[in-house]
């Protein structure tokens, strides 16, 4: 599945760094589950990296866990606490939309350009990585997410979806 999805060469090594994790953690067939991610592993990722839970019916996010950087960066740190609940145009933003795809075809989206949560901070580029995690291996049941900032990028901006390979 990962072969089907390619990362900008000129990305975040962070961004590099997390795909690379989560393609050495992906098993022959579905996708990888929770009790496969070890936080150790990719420890010096961890104040970038975001968890969200996701519910099926209907569907919704929930933090799970928020790195300190993006919470330093957010201003608040939603753990715990559904992203339709403490981001009001939650529902109409692009980062619903790539949230929702990787949950629904169990493929990444990559992101690279203006912050999007944070309107005040519209100079500074972020890079967000979303990768598929299914305990059972199939439904998607968690997105492993890092978010790197680059407040002095002059790189392109960029959206890359991973092709659908199956919808829940």
């Amino acid at each position: 599945m990962q072969r089907d999805f390619n990362l900008p060469n000129d990305c975040s090594p962070l961004i590099r760094e997390i795909f690379d994790y989560w393609v050495s953690i992906h098993p022959d067939k579905g996708l990888p589950g929770r009790s496969l991610f070890d936080p150790l592993d990719v420890l010096s990722l961890s104040g970038n990296i975001w968890m969200l839970d996701v519910e099926v019916e209907p569907l919704r996010f929930r933090v799970r866990r928020m790195g300190t950087a993006v919470v330093n960066f957010m201003g608040n740190d939603p753990t715990g606490s559904y992203l339709d609940e403490v981001y009001p145009k939650f529902e109409s933003s692009p980062i619903r939309e790539h949230l929702v795809h990787a949950a629904k075809t169990g493929m990444p989206t990559f992101r690279r350009g203006n912050a999007l949560i944070v309107p005040t901070k519209k100079y500074v580029i972020s890079e967000r990585i979303i990768l598929p995690m299914a305990s059972e291996g199939e439904t998607v049941d968690m997105l492993l997410n890092l978010t790197c900032f680059l407040e002095d990028s002059d790189a392109e901006d960029v959206e890359i979806y991973g092709a659908a390979q199956r919808e829940i």
